[in-house]
């Protein structure tokens, strides 16, 4: 059985480039005495909308990708579209709100699962499709 390597690993690369910390832009601020040092580090709230905002893009194109080169059936294709539009509303709500941890972290949680579905759906049409090309060459 061949597997849909194009798609799969593109996904996984996809979601290894987007969760590198170089995505993040750090200013760290710091405050001293001759008694004790603190510091603290504060990440820009910009660099995380554009972070999820490329990852929902990325994957519209995924999907889209997926269709034409048949691996994504229209219906499950349909099904990640409406995942999609939900994830889309999260983002905003969670962006809304300046991304508060908990927020943040369970929506992190959603985006990574996605991509393993996504993920996971590509390789399945695919591997359906190569099985079946297989039985009609016999």
């Amino acid at each position: 059985m061949i597997k849909n390597a194009g798609l799969g690993v593109g996904l996984l690369f996809a979601a290894a480039v987007m969760l590198t910390p170089s995505c993040y832009s750090q200013v760290v601020t710091g405050e001293s005495s001759s008694s004790s040092s603190s510091s603290q580090t504060v990440v820009d709230k910009k660099s995380y909308e554009f972070k999820y905002k490329q990852r929902l893009k990325n994957w519209h194109e995924q999907i889209d990708t997926g269709v034409s080169k048949g691996w994504l059936s229209a219906d499950k294709a349909q099904e990640m579209r409406n995942r999609l539009a939900q994830l889309t509303t999260l983002e905003a709500s969670v962006r809304s709100k300046g991304y508060p941890k908990p927020d943040l972290d369970d929506m992190e949680k959603q985006f990574n699962q996605f991509n393993i579905d996504l993920s996971h759906a590509s390789e399945t049409k695919a591997a359906t499709k190569t099985d079946e090309t297989k039985s009609e060459q016999k």
